[in-house]
């Protein structure tokens, strides 16, 4: 899935498919790299997310981990959730 789809974007369309139909996985393919479209579509649901340079061996490695483990973390991801996680514990400690 991507992002920018014509009639229902890929936020909007992970939604309604998380809702819908649980038990479907979803991998989103991309060229936004932007933290918070990461950590939003994953917060709504997705499984992975690539971005649409990515080398064929990372595209069959995220279907499979996404297929066999149910999510596949690439480094920017990772670094997005990061990111996130480190801004709630902050947050948490200032409060």
């Amino acid at each position: 899935m991507d992002l920018k789809m014509p009639i229902m974007g890929g936020i909007e369309a992970t939604r309604y498919i998380r809702k819908k139909y649980k038990h479907i996985k979803i991998l989103i393919v991309t060229m936004y790299d932007e933290a918070r479209f990461i950590i939003h579509l994953m917060e709504n649901g997705a499984n992975g997310y690539l971005l649409k340079n990515a080398e064929s061996k990372e595209i069959r490695r995220a279907i499979y981990l996404v297929h066999e483990d149910g999510y596949y973390f690439n480094d920017i991801v990772s670094k997005a959730l990061l990111k996130k996680l480190t801004s709630l514990s902050r947050s948490i400690h200032l409060n």
